[in-house]
């Protein structure tokens, strides 16, 4: 009887702590190895983020200001007079003061007010708040001395927003023009690329190597206002998951207003161009094109005004025959006529 409950004693004897304790589950490590690779990528991705707008960002630069300014041409030894700030959030010139500050309630956005005389007015209430980025919005002088420039930017997954707001003091009008990635807004008026995009797909992706796409037009709210002749070639590439698809990469780049602001200059492709907000049409630069062989040889032209100054050879009997300048509704009429050598964009003066 004693040997037995010796025995049961025994198997019933407590086993050591040590030995029931449980092999450590990978679980925690496995955790913190997961937070650790991600808060690198959204590090890298940040830093990715502002290597991409930054370049982006300074082509808009004038080449004598940190900002466009408000003038036509700017001499190389002229200097650009920064404003009379007193806060970053507001400018004063003589008795006038503008200033900005945060919606009341929400602090997503800013309203611009101008105070003349003790009088307060809302200029704008829809000015960007740069939380990726931290950046407040700025005041600059122009050229035009009633005129103040207000620069916002918001930067925010590899991509940008630009405002800017052209006040004039004496009349209180307010000219905006917001930029971004693929497009241009003017007041209300939106500018944008006709890509052709024939790069390949597959299944349902985009597999973008080996294919070209074109570009064929520049678009004032949807509607064709200038032709590229010949089109734009642009080869497919691959972005990686984020990054440019086209290469070259077209983009619509604001440089500066006019220094009475009816016309917005910009570039695309290393071109540059006008809109006259006026009369919604687009111009280049008054540079001389020669008529290419495909302008040439084109069986129909678009019926488009997009006029242009031809240089018309003059057929005479006695010489000298000079030849004379013709206006055409648009650089494929003016090449269809052999006639023509060359043009510059916009009417005959």
């Amino acid at each position: 009887m004693e040997e037995q409950n010796k025995n049961i004693e025994e198997d019933y004897k407590p086993i050591p702590h040590q030995e029931i304790i449980k092999d450590p589950k990978p679980w925690p490590l496995i955790i913190g190895v997961v937070v650790l690779i991600l808060g690198l990528l959204q590090v890298g991705f940040f830093w990715w983020t502002q290597q991409r707008t930054a370049p982006a960002i300074d082509n808009y630069q004038s080449e004598n200001n940190s900002v466009p300014v408000v003038d036509d041409t700017v001499k190389e030894d002229e200097q650009i007079f920064k404003p009379n700030i007193e806060n970053d959030n507001s400018y004063v010139s003589g008795s006038v003061e503008l200033y900005y500050k945060y919606k009341e309630g929400d602090k997503l956005g800013y309203n611009l007010f101008i105070k003349s005389n003790g009088i307060e007015k809302l200029l704008a209430d829809d000015i960007l708040f740069d939380a990726p980025g931290g950046g407040i919005p700025k005041f600059y002088e122009t050229e035009a001395p009633n005129v103040v420039l207000l620069e916002a930017i918001m930067g925010d997954m590899g991509g940008y927003r630009h405002q800017y707001y052209y006040i004039d003091t004496d009349t209180e009008d307010v000219l905006k023009i917001v930029e971004t990635q693929s497009d241009i807004t003017i007041v209300d008026t939106k500018l944008t690329l006709g890509i052709e995009d024939n790069c390949p797909a597959r299944e349902g992706l985009r597999d973008y190597e080996g294919g070209t796409a074109f570009l064929n037009n520049i678009l004032v709210d949807n509607v064709t206002k200038y032709v590229y002749s010949p089109k734009i070639e642009l080869e497919c590439v691959d972005p990686g998951g984020f990054g440019d698809i086209y290469d070259p990469l077209p983009q619509i780049k604001f440089k500066k207003v006019s220094v009475d602001r009816t016309k917005v200059y910009f570039e695309v492709l290393g071109e540059n161009f006008y809109y006259d907000i006026a009369t919604k049409l687009i111009g280049q630069d008054a540079v001389s094109i020669d008529c290419l062989p495909e302008q040439r040889n084109a069986d129909l032209c678009m019926e488009l005004y997009q006029p242009v100054c031809a240089t018309v050879s003059v057929q005479c009997i006695k010489a000298p025959c000079p030849p004379i300048e013709q206006t055409f509704s648009n650089s494929c009429n003016a090449c269809k006529n052999e006639l023509v050598s060359s043009y510059t964009m916009g009417e005959c003066k």
